[in-house]
């Protein structure tokens, strides 16, 4: 079999100036991370995540799986789906960091109106702690939660309803 040898200059301006399949086919060959800046050029719902979580860490065994294809219906059972859902996005969003609740360094998590008129997204919260424990659910910094409160709205949705 003969080798094809590409300089990472030239793929990058391939995917440049390549339609979204090509740019997608040159990120599947040469790996995402050589051609997007920021990963909110990448994920943009969690259909998105997913798939870069599994590249990461390998197939999800059948528990995961069948959780995150939950179609009941159950509460309970949709927000624990939802909350997988989501600390699987946040995990992506957050170039796969945990958030280190002893670095000093702000987390961000939004708020929600939960009023009689429905469910909206309203503000924002950022803190500092010492604590060794803290939320699955917080985001590193303040673009990245906005981006990923407007991508993952349904799901927080599905997560907070009554």
């Amino acid at each position: 079999m003969e080798k094809l040898e590409v300089t990472k200059s030239r793929a990058q301006t391939a995917f440049e100036k390549g339609t979204k399949e090509i740019k997608d086919a040159i990120a599947n060959l040469f790996g995402r991370e050589h051609f997007y800046k920021d990963i909110k050029e990448i994920v943009n719902g969690f259909e998105d995540a997913l798939p870069l979580y599994i590249e990461k860490y390998g197939e999800l065994d059948d528990f995961a799986k069948k959780l995150l294809c939950y179609s009941g219906s159950n509460k309970s059972v949709l927000a624990s789906a939802a909350l997988f859902k989501l600390e699987i996005a946040i995990h992506v969003l957050n170039g796969f960091k945990d958030p280190d609740y002893n670095d000093g360094k702000p987390k961000y998590e939004p708020l929600f109106d939960l009023s009689g008129s429905g469910f909206s997204y309203g503000d924002y919260d950022y803190w500092y702690t010492r604590s060794r424990s803290g939320s699955r659910l917080a985001y590193l910094d303040l673009d990245t939660m906005k981006h990923g409160v407007k991508i993952l709205l349904p799901i927080y949705r599905t997560l907070y309803k009554k």
